[in-house]
């Protein structure tokens, strides 16, 4: 999956998820995952916003995360565990 970047120029960065129980984790590249790019605390308090061209919105109370998933299908996979994080308890 792509994440856009934060930066002024807003480019795509090719990124390697994981959910770990209430953390969206991302790396790099899948085959290095020593070191994590960051991670997203999911809480109660987050909105997952459907867009075009296999892009949706991960919204939190501070910040937006746009994401891109290579096809339609994973972007519909995604956006349905990201909900379903949702109901898990809070750490």
């Amino acid at each position: 999956m792509c994440k856009r970047s934060p930066a002024f120029h807003k480019k795509w960065q090719r990124r390697w998820f994981e959910l770990r129980g209430n953390v969206l984790v991302y790396f790099r590249d899948v085959k290095d995952k020593s070191e994590a790019c960051g991670s997203i605390m999911l809480n109660n308090h987050f909105e997952v916003v459907d867009g075009q061209d296999n892009e949706f919105a991960l919204k939190m109370m501070k910040r937006t995360y746009i994401l891109q998933a290579p096809t339609e299908k994973e972007k519909t996979d995604w956006m349905n565990i990201l909900q379903r994080a949702k109901q898990l308890p809070e750490p």
